[in-house]
């Protein structure tokens, strides 16, 4: 049986660099340090067998842990000061640091950046391993992320908007074994993603899943809309099968409201995966939109394992007289918003997020722009269940073998949310309407539709006054998105695409940006605020907008 274990509570955290553990060892799990169990803790630091044990005293005069410093650069002295502090997760460190007037991080919230380190230890039962799969799972962490566990080096996450997944099965420590270790650097310093205030840390959810050998791979299970009229809805339901144990009779079933479906039975041996496919055809369905959001839920059973996922019945299309939502024209009232809050940071838990979506409800929006990255699950979660259209937004406009990656990672983990309506591939890319941007816009599209079959592509583009675009660019695109078209420095850019490209979809797809501190009415750069009344800092560009018009960006 499936089961998730939360791993949020109980961190112990370090504000600052410390003498980093190696990450290339010269023999298995043997690190050490504080990536393994300290003196105090259960288990050893390196497990060792009786050959092991004999040649460490071998080479030491007997002594053992002087043996795996020789052998393995087994750090042996280690420890945790008291600067550690216990913290929960999710974890914003940057949101409670102090301001600091440097004008080149004044839209990111002028904080400083650093490193700091996580800390964490857990237990797992004896024999644990032996019927499942352990996956330890990272919603998100803000920075560039190094990963330890057990005396040995996981791996490393770039971007702080993806989630990241380790399968420690093998790896993990059993009941006498004694307990784990994971270790977690994050180094903002490295570089930012995004010029908005991103924060610092472990700022979403931590867990532990366990599955049965024998298991749905949950990244794999895609529920779409694939036909629907005013009587019926075409379901169609794609999923794989993958089996880690022995020699398997399998027969998924499938439950879908009043209908259960019975598969093919197949045979799978150890290692291999199988995929199934499944059409349901509910009459008179409820439809999901934003003012009627309607949730479905399918089950699907898999010998001891069971997966269920919500999804909406709705059709999306887009041409030159604007947005359709279940072949019926529908206005969007939309917004982009980033995902920090105000005294929180960006430390996302489902309550405050939904608290967000209900009040940009009350002020009658029912489309939000995930501004500029993928969106968190709660936001989709959120207005799944509250009722607002999603533009789920492809970080950058690269094609680089981590971003493509990323890229489908973070669409198979979002397709089933009823409110994603579009996928953007980019944010303002210099690189969009050029040659080089479209080669890779055309990777990036193909990826994302070969993955999705019912969302738009758009692309949020600069536009410059002369309205010039590359036809091979658009091409890629099924919605042109227009940055700031009412604004000055934009000019006539949006009139003239249109009247060259009239068959080419248009949406506003950012406008009105404006930098204000709530009850401040003052411009005060030592506090980095900006006054309500219209501040001088910029409201497009960077630097400090002068009265004359003209820019510093000194």
């Amino acid at each position: 049986m499936r089961k998730c274990y939360s791993l949020n509570q109980d961190w112990l955290f370090h504000y600052g660099a410390i003498q980093e553990p190696l990450k290339i060892a010269k023999k298995a799990y043997a690190l050490g340090g504080i990536t393994s169990p300290l003196p105090e803790e259960a288990g050893d630091r390196v497990i060792t067998s009786a050959g092991g044990d004999y040649f460490l005293k071998l080479i030491a005069q007997g002594d053992k842990q002087i043996g795996l410093r020789n052998l393995a650069s087994t750090d042996l002295t280690s420890s945790l000061s008291q600067e550690w502090q216990k913290i929960t997760v999710p974890h914003d460190w940057k949101v409670a640091q102090p301001f600091k007037d440097e004008p080149r991080n004044l839209m990111s919230g002028s904080k400083s950046d650093t490193i700091g380190y996580y800390r964490r230890t857990f237990s797992l039962p004896a024999n644990l391993f032996q019927d499942n799969r352990v996956i330890l799972h990272f919603a998100g962490i803000m920075g560039l992320a190094d990963f330890w566990l057990n005396g040995a080096y996981l791996g490393q996450n770039i971007s702080g908007y993806t989630a990241k997944d380790f399968d420690i099965t093998e790896m993990a420590r059993y009941g006498s074994e004694g307990i784990n270790a994971l270790l977690i650097k994050v180094d903002t310093t490295a570089g930012h993603e995004g010029w908005w205030y991103e924060g610092a840390g472990i700022y979403k959810n931590v867990w532990l899943e366990v599955v049965p050998n024998l298991h749905i791979d949950t990244d794999s299970l895609y529920i779409f809309t694939k036909q629907l009229t005013s009587q019926k809805a075409t379901v169609q339901v794609d999923f794989t099968v993958k089996n880690y144990g022995a020699v398997k009779q399998v027969q998924p079933q499938i439950t879908i409201f009043d209908q259960t479906v019975n598969l093919v039975s197949h045979t799978l041996a150890t290692d291999q995966d199988e995929k199934y496919t499944a059409t349901f055809v509910l009459a008179q369905p409820k439809l999901w939109t934003p003012e009627t959001p309607n949730l479905y839920t399918a089950k699907v059973t898999v010998g001891m394992d069971t997966v269920t996922q919500t999804f909406g019945i709705r059709t999306f299309s887009y041409d030159t007289t604007g947005f359709y939502l279940n072949q019926q024209h529908y206005e969007l009232h939309g917004v982009c918003e980033h995902q920090d809050f105000a005294g929180v940071g960006i430390a996302l838990t489902q309550d405050i997020v939904d608290y967000k979506i209900k009040i940009l409800k009350e002020t009658g929006v029912n489309a939000i722009r995930s501004t500029h990255h993928f969106a968190s699950t709660e936001l989709l979660t959120a207005c799944d269940r509250l009722g607002i259209l999603v533009i789920n937004e492809n970080r950058l406009l690269e094609s680089t073998s981590w971003r493509v990656a990323d890229l489908i990672k973070m669409v198979k983990q979002s397709r089933n949310h009823a409110s994603i309506a579009f996928w953007s591939i980019a944010n303002e890319e210099v690189i969009g309407n050029t040659q080089l941007g479209s080669r890779v816009a055309k990777r990036l599209v193909s990826t994302i539709k070969h993955l999705d079959k019912e969302r738009l592509i758009i692309s949020a583009e600069l536009l410059n006054p002369e309205g010039i675009v590359d036809a091979d660019y658009l091409s890629n695109l099924d919605v042109l998105g227009v940055n700031y078209p009412e604004a000055d420095v934009m000019g006539s850019g949006a009139k003239l695409i249109k009247e060259k490209y009239p068959q080419q979809p248009l949406m506003s797809t950012e406008n009105a940006s404006y930098f204000s501190t709530r009850g401040v009415y003052k411009d005060d750069a030592t506090k980095q605020q900006c006054s309500n009344f219209g501040s001088l800092y910029s409201m497009i560009l960077p630097g400090k907008r002068q009265p004359n018009g003209l820019y510093d960006i000194r």
